[in-house]
């Protein structure tokens, strides 16, 4: 083993800390990376190097972030369905200032993924770290709603080309990238038996190595203040696209709103079903126009609350302040959504969509056949129940949800799983 391993990361967004660095404002939609990379900042035993894509071009020297240099590279993040040649000998350049000795793909879904692995050229030290799975989301992406709408497209989707035949296009487009790259590499890491049997279905040389990813640092409050949510309210993390199911939610809630007139929806996230000025109805696409059908169908208006993209602190208040946290996806690998809500004590409900049933059992929350409304509607209803009456039932499972995230989703044990894995490679 080298005296001081290096790693290079490349990954799909600019990480806060880089943002900070460079008076940017940062993305909300950045996850687990943060608290790996605070840990990997203070190890003396590996250096740390981290590329990372932006659409504009940025100074062409790094930026040095608590001593680890961070590189950028200019791609086009809004057609990650094509792939793009000119990505290899940028990151080509990285690699040879870098010089690492494993490279670390965080994963597959960008074309900076495959075009890392092609530029490395070293599949024997080329990790990839399965997140969504392409080629599944491209085949559930209409998750059951009806051919009408499927086929229909509004001004908005005419005018960017981005009709939901087009989005489902482009992921089977993005697949094909992902399986190209998934051939090529030596290891995987994942966390689900759904990503461990499409990865080496995909190539059945690789060595899948299991490996959790640690959430932000908001959702580990051990003083987590005595709960008090609204009655009878669920909390929804995304709602933006077919295959999260907002659609699902929404039906099951057309007859549960009359048993509780309380009723209250809050969805974080792109809003697409805003219809208050003319921009917002320009701006709506087909799935948005679809669910404000539904919820002026179900007499549902005055219970959806769209609450726009969040930051993590924002999101841990809708957690907490929220009865329920509820995920109807019909197809996901394992949302970093159901861990948070786990680690903070809320009862969690979802589909046993993909590889989700990996991470939540019925020990510790409430699992139902994906896209099957009515038994998504009784979960509602029994944890409603069980809440209203503060019955055991509902206590023991978020108690088991929440030891078994502590565990699974501790820092300092994914930090050693990782590091092993590094000099695994390295060693092999």
């Amino acid at each position: 083993m080298v005296e001081t391993m290096k790693i290079l990361w490349v990954v799909n967004l600019m990480l806060p800390e880089i943002a900070k660095e460079l008076g940017l404002q940062a993305s909300n939609r950045e996850g687990w990376l943060s608290g790996i990379f605070d840990m990997m900042s203070s190890s003396e035993d590996y250096e740390l190097c981290v590329a990372y894509p932006v659409t504009d071009e940025l100074s062409s020297d790094p930026v040095i972030v608590r001593g680890i240099k961070c590189y950028s590279f200019v791609e086009n993040l809004n057609n990650p369905e094509h792939y793009d040649p000119s990505l290899e000998p940028k990151l080509t350049k990285i690699i040879d200032e870098v010089k690492p000795d494993v490279l670390h793909i965080f994963g597959t879904e960008f074309p900076h993924a495959l075009a890392a692995a092609k530029a490395f050229s070293h599949p024997e030290r080329t990790l990839v770290g399965l997140q969504g799975i392409c080629e599944r989301i491209a085949e559930d992406y209409m998750a059951l709603i009806p051919a009408k709408v499927q086929n229909s497209a509004t001004f908005r989707d005419f005018l960017r080309k981005d009709s939901l035949k087009n989005q489902q296009n482009k992921f089977f487009m993005r697949a094909k990238n992902e399986k190209e790259l998934l051939s090529i590499v030596s290891f995987v890491t994942g966390r689900t038996d759904f990503d461990k049997e499409y990865s080496l279905e995909v190539n059945s040389k690789l060595t899948y190595l299991p490996l959790h990813e640690s959430m932000r640092s908001e959702f580990y409050d051990s003083s987590i203040e005595a709960r008090q949510p609204r009655p009878h309210s669920i909390f929804l993390m995304q709602g933006d696209y077919p295959i999260k199911g907002f659609h699902f939610l929404l039906e099951a809630c057309s007859e549960l709103i009359s048993q509780y007139p309380d009723l209250s929806i809050f969805v974080a996230g792109n809003s697409i079903i805003r219809n208050s000025t003319i921009k917002d109805k320009l701006k709506t696409p087909a799935y948005g126009k679809y669910l404000r059908s539904l919820i002026n169908r179900y007499g549902l208006k005055d219970c959806v609350h769209s609450l726009g993209p969040l930051n993590a602190s924002e999101v841990r208040l809708q957690y907490l302040g929220n009865s329920i946290f509820v995920c109807p996806s019909y197809m996901d690998n394992s949302p970093n959504s159901i861990a948070e809500a786990m680690l903070l004590g809320v009862p969690v409900i979802a589909s046993d969509a993909g590889g989700i049933t990996s991470i939540l059992t019925n020990e510790e929350g409430y699992l139902f056949p994906r896209g099957n409304v009515e038994e998504l509607r009784k979960c509602i209803d029994r944890v409603f129940t069980l809440l209203d009456e503060e019955d055991e039932e509902l206590k023991v499972k978020v108690a088991n949800a929440r030891k078994r995230a502590l565990e699974d989703y501790d820092k300092s044990t994914n930090y050693r799983t990782l590091m092993g894995i590094y000099s695994r490679i390295v060693d092999k």
